[in-house]
């Protein structure tokens, strides 16, 4: 594996890989994390100098890049070598941005995970990027530990060939550990999965009969409300509505609104407390980005 100027990689035995029944550790995977040292010392270990950088042309892809998580590797889904590249975040964005590139040319770039962390705080540093089989598929996938303000976000990316994108954004699973987790690190993070693996879920064709179906999120000082009517096989209808105090000619406060129905499917069963759903469908009643003016208020949709 090359690296850019800069990284030391630090080899950590035993990581866990998982498998459906039994989790074990893997002897031989290996974890990428940084661990800054002086100019003189990265020089030393770097297989790949800055003149080297500067002799090849710098390619336009490595404007911009996180240098010390950047690097040249083989993963699964690809055939030969590829670098992953890790790039600050433009001006305005909020979040890290992660590229494959091969041939000089980027073939994929990976999904933003969206958490209130990112959204309230951007982007602080990104801490650990991990190259790792963690579910044992065989495929390559790729654990991210980012920084949010002062709050350490895991992200899981799982190797998914053959699919729309070879490596699918796990939303849940970052979420939850995100919130089970130990450690904010690369090991703290692969041990909760392994807890996760001995999980057993179990397919049901519908929720439980006389499941709640009404959900309301809500925050009085925000002045703002989600409501959800979730249906026994998934299909559900909700909206959502915000307010302000923003006013205008022929209007004197502002709300920004939507209706909206969809469908949860893959419905599985942890226990007769926790069920989990996949959104395949979620269709606007209104037109994104339309307003109008009713009796003195302007609705944004």
């Amino acid at each position: 594996m090359k690296k850019l100027p800069a990284p030391i990689f630090i080899a950590i035995a035993g990581i866990l890989t998982l498998t459906a029944a039994q989790p074990v550790l893997a002897e031989d995977t290996e974890v990428l994390s940084v661990q800054t040292e002086n100019a003189a010392d990265q020089n030393q270990e770097n297989d790949l100098s800055n003149a080297d950088v500067i002799s090849c042309g710098a390619p336009n892809w490595r404007n911009g890049i996180i240098e010390d998580q950047t690097f040249q590797t083989q993963l699964s889904e690809y055939t030969g070598d590829v670098w992953f590249a890790s790039y600050a975040p433009a001006d305005g964005e909020k979040d890290v941005i992660f590229k494959i590139i091969q041939n000089e040319e980027p073939v994929e770039t990976l999904d933003s995970l969206v958490t209130p962390p990112v959204l309230s705080y951007g982007f602080t540093k990104l801490d650990a990027i991990s190259f790792v089989d963690y579910n044992e598929d065989g495929n390559t996938d790729i654990l991210a530990i980012k920084t949010f303000g002062d709050i350490a976000v895991p992200v899981v990316y799982e190797g998914t060939p053959g699919s729309e994108k070879n490596f699918t954004l796990k939303t849940g699973l970052s979420v939850r550990a995100a919130a089970g987790a130990q450690s904010m690190t690369i090991a703290g993070v692969l041990d909760y999965l392994k807890t996760v693996a001995k999980e057993q879920w179990t397919a049901v064709d519908t929720l439980p009969e006389g499941t709640p179906s009404n959900f309301v999120f809500a925050s009085g000082v925000g002045a703002w409300s989600t409501m959800l009517n979730l249906n026994q096989d998934g299909s559900f209808s909700g909206s959502f509505s915000d307010s302000d105090v923003t006013a205008g000619e022929g209007y004197s406060y502002t709300m920004y609104c939507s209706d909206f129905t969809g469908k949860f499917t893959e419905i599985k069963k942890l226990n007769d407390h926790v069920y989990s759903m996949q959104l395949t469908d979620l269709q606007l009643e209104q037109e994104s980005g339309t307003q109008e003016i009713i009796d003195d208020c302007l609705k944004v949709y």
